[in-house]
């Protein structure tokens, strides 16, 4: 889950998903509850935090999710 999750926002970059948006593509027609999406995503976040350090998902407070990639060292 967590790949399809990383794959939407990465395709949307530099926009954001919405929360609904995110939901259709990965539950289609199915209810599920909103907290589900908010595990999923913290999950995420912290296994990429682990890997690369730094947080590369932000949340867009009621809105949705974004790619959040680091600045380039000049």
């Amino acid at each position: 889950m967590g790949a399809q999750i990383f794959e939407i926002i990465v395709r949307a970059h530099p926009n954001f998903v919405p929360y609904k948006e995110l939901n259709e593509k990965l539950w289609a027609e199915r209810e599920v509850d909103v907290n589900v999406l908010r595990t999923h995503v913290y999950s995420l976040r912290k296994l990429l935090q682990s890997h690369f350090g730094v947080n590369l998902i932000k949340t867009l407070h009621g809105r949705g999710y974004r790619l959040n990639p680091p600045k380039a060292n000049d």
